[in-house]
């Protein structure tokens, strides 16, 4: 049996799981999305990894909806290994990895934030995800602008407000003109895992709380309503860490949590297997 290579693409990190008989081997890469190409991930694939080209090999990630994206990956791949990879979107990932082969609604809520339709076999319609200066409501780097904007405005608990100065490593003074010579995008998200421990502080909470309550009105209700659906899966480490957030956002609208994933892979795996 040929060994199979599942990669899971996300804008800060990628993970592989390599089938070899009955051994799973577990690797981690840096992110990749075609839309914001660096070639951190290639110089990563050269030193950790050959690929037989009798290899069944699997890119799952985000950016890749287009057909010229997809090509990307193709390229990238036959060209490094000579091996053909078979390419799909983050969103049809996840919605296997939660659904399989049946209906229901998918979100990935991770660095970025989409919600879909899945009908048991496509994709059938989504919404957000437009990257970063339009619309990835849902995910951290969204949450990380609002938690960011609450420390350059003074209206966090002090004990936060330092931990974010010392996490961005610099003051709310120098901060706006730093971040604007070098955008940092892993930080912006990243600022997001210090909240965790304030989320008792009212103001925390509140701007978590309202946060979701806006995902879910902008983009979860109108596929609800337009499919008549309310089971709502989710995928992604922002779903997984804010799960009561995202219960209570539900609740509210009369939505059904099936499954909350953190790392889809796994599921992925067993689904190609």
């Amino acid at each position: 049996m040929a060994k199979m290579y599942l990669f899971e693409a996300g804008g800060t990190k990628t993970s592989l799981l390599i089938q070899d008989k009955d051994k799973v081997i577990e690797l981690t890469f840096p992110g990749f999305n075609p839309n914001r190409y660096s070639d951190e991930f290639e110089i990563a694939l050269k030193k950790k990894i050959q690929i037989d080209a009798t290899a069944s090999v699997y890119f799952y990630g985000s950016g890749l909806v287009e057909e010229a994206n997809k090509q990307i990956v193709k390229e990238l791949f036959y060209n490094l290994y000579k091996v053909k990879v078979i390419v799909y979107d983050d969103v049809t990932g996840a919605a296997r990895a939660a659904y399989g082969d049946k209906a229901g609604l998918i979100a990935i809520m991770g660095t970025g934030g989409v919600v879909a339709y899945y009908d048991g076999n496509y994709v059938v319609e989504r919404r957000g995800g437009y990257g970063y200066l339009i619309d990835d409501l849902g995910g951290g780097l969204e949450l990380g602008k609002i938690i960011i904007s609450a420390w350059l405005s003074g209206d966090l608990p002090n004990k936060l407000e330092h931990a974010i100065g010392k996490f961005l490593g610099t003051s709310r003074e120098n901060f706006i003109i730093e971040f604007y010579k070098e955008v940092d995008l892993k930080k912006l998200a990243g600022v997001v895992e210090l909240i965790t421990p304030f989320l008792s502080s009212p103001v925390v909470a509140k701007c978590v709380e309202d946060y979701f309550n806006s995902f879910f009105t902008r983009h979860v209700v109108r596929l609800v309503d337009k499919y008549k659906c309310n089971d709502l899966s989710v995928v992604g480490s922002i779903g997984y860490y804010f799960k009561d957030f995202i219960q209570k956002a539900s609740n509210n609208n009369g939505i059904k949590l099936n499954k909350l994933i953190d790392k889809p892979a796994q599921l992925l795996l067993a689904f190609h297997r």
